[in-house]
């Protein structure tokens, strides 16, 4: 993120975005909503690393998006409060993982990158 508060993840669907804005017109805590988004882009290092290039394909970025919200979801559990996009709210019950998997799939990856094909599991 940039010292304005300018920044292009994890909201892909536009170019940039002011982090505060969105975290204060959506209820969030500004400072829990950055560790969101860090824990969401750093889980995305390893496999860049691993490729030894970003992702070029649907195929290869979906899964990648997928995780990258539910890592952010399990930190904001760990903080105790709310997640972008309804992930996790500190008055759900314990989470179960295939459930927000899927909750993330349906309900943000799918609606943020409308023409991806998921990959078959």
């Amino acid at each position: 993120m940039l010292a304005n508060g300018d920044c292009s993840s994890p909201f892909h669907a536009e170019p940039k975005h002011n982090l505060a804005t969105f975290a204060g017109t959506n209820g969030l805590n500004v400072g829990d909503t950055d560790a969101f988004v860090v824990a969401h882009e750093g889980d995305h290092v390893p496999g860049n690393v691993a490729r030894g290039r970003l992702p070029n394909s649907g195929d290869e970025l979906y899964p990648l998006e997928v995780q990258g919200y539910v890592i952010g979801g399990y930190v904001s559990q760990g903080l105790g409060s709310k997640a972008p996009f309804g992930i996790w709210n500190p008055g759900f019950a314990e989470p179960d993982k295939d459930k927000i998997r899927q909750f993330v799939r349906d309900n943000v990856v799918k609606p943020l990158y409308p023409s991806w094909v998921p990959p078959k599991e």
